[in-house]
């Protein structure tokens, strides 16, 4: 793991998580609200309660991230990293390998801010937020922006990039900049000159 990160780097997903909550002296247990495969949480030493709408990528507890079946403040540190693109398919009409959010771009933002506001109900010290903003049909998605806008400044911000993004074939022409980073956003309920 990386031991100290800066603001802008080339790091995993997981070193960015666990970096992120080392720093800010994140409490067990974390629960991941979009636990999927587990990736964040190889080789941790968290306390990881895993949750996932697939009953066969729940790792402990089956249910949907955008009404969470645990009370307000239950967990001192939440893990939010939503799919970041709608529904869709490709030419040939099969469903998107990626996980999707919503139907179409408004419906991805509502679905986004609405397991934003749960993640941050059930959590009663930090938040991590990993936000992926792109552009699709000439309007950017800025899930940044939205969740700064819903939740206020945040504690620590992280911006990570990789050299090998996925490139579609179906991309003839580029009308806006190549997105091949991430941000990891955490906000805090506690006071914010203290970890």
């Amino acid at each position: 793991m990386t031991a100290v990160l800066t603001s802008v780097g080339s790091y995993s997903s997981t070193e960015a998580v666990h970096g992120l909550l080392k720093l800010v002296r994140a409490e067990s247990p974390v629960l991941d609200v979009t636990y999927g495969n587990g990736t964040f949480w190889r080789d941790t030493d968290f306390r990881v309660v895993g949750l996932d709408k697939n009953p066969g990528r729940a790792r402990h507890v089956r249910g949907d991230f955008k009404a969470l079946p645990f009370a307000s403040n239950s967990f001192p540190t939440v893990v939010y990293d939503p799919p970041y693109h709608p529904n869709g398919r490709s030419p040939s009409g099969e469903i998107v390998r990626y996980g999707s959010l919503g139907t179409n771009c408004a419906s991805l933002k509502t679905e986004f801010l609405c397991g934003l506001s749960e993640a941050w109900r059930v959590s009663s010290r930090h938040l991590l937020v990993k936000c992926q903003s792109y552009v699709n049909g000439g309007t950017v998605q800025w899930m940044e922006l939205w969740a700064t806008e819903t939740l206020g400044e945040p504690f620590e911000w992280l911006t990570t990039f990789r050299t090998n993004k996925r490139i579609s074939s179906q991309w003839k022409t580029v009308r806006s900049l190549r997105r091949n980073h991430a941000s990891y956003l955490v906000f805090s309920k506690a006071s914010r000159w203290r970890r």
